[in-house]
């Protein structure tokens, strides 16, 4: 589980390859990478223990290096019971670099559980997301993005500003086994 934790550093400089320019040279032999289908569906909700902090993504790698060991002292003195993933969940993130947005890194708590110090406790209520499921290493992860956006512009559907990247299975930054689910959140239905 630490090593996931540690990774996700890595997999969350992912969503920086949405800001860079399509001209940056590819390596010559990449690892396979896969995206599935784009669906709609209404995800249960949960207990979710994290930090948070402001950030650019000019500046996100000094925030998760700043977030994350918060998260690791956390499960590893045992004031965190983790019974799910890890969730990296951002606010307002526009792909503009010196727009600052939130970003929340936590993980998915027993319900009830006790708050750590410094952090925050939310229960996610079940929400209807546009999804994706990305497997592969992190410098692909910008395709899944891609398609992901490009079905919600097709279909006409109106994101609410948070995406989530719920990390399902990791071995390392440039393994083609990884599997991260990309959730953009949606306005609930009337009635809902």
């Amino acid at each position: 589980m630490k090593a996931l934790r540690l990774a996700t550093i890595a997999a969350f400089l992912g969503i920086l390859q949405l800001t860079r320019a399509w001209g940056d040279p590819a390596p010559a032999v990449q690892p396979a990478a896969s995206v599935g289908e784009v669906r709609v569906q209404t995800l249960k909700g949960y207990s979710y223990a994290y930090v948070s902090t402001q950030t650019t993504l000019n500046k996100i790698q000094d925030a998760i290096s700043l977030l994350l060991p918060k998260i690791d002292a956390a499960m590893d003195s045992g004031a965190l019971r983790p019974v799910g993933p890890v969730v990296f969940t951002y606010h307002g993130v526009t792909g503009q670099r010196d727009t600052p947005f939130t970003l929340d890194i936590g993980i998915i708590v027993k319900d009830k559980g006790t708050k750590p110090d410094g952090f925050q406790m939310d229960a996610v209520p079940a929400e209807q997301c546009a999804t994706v499921i990305y497997s592969g290493p992190v410098s692909q992860v910008q395709q899944a993005y891609a398609k992901l956006f490009g079905e919600i512009g097709r279909r006409g559907l109106q994101p609410t500003g948070v995406t989530r990247e719920v990390y399902l299975y990791w071995e390392d930054d440039g393994s083609e086994n990884n599997i991260v689910q990309i959730q953009a959140v949606l306005p609930s239905a009337p009635g809902n």
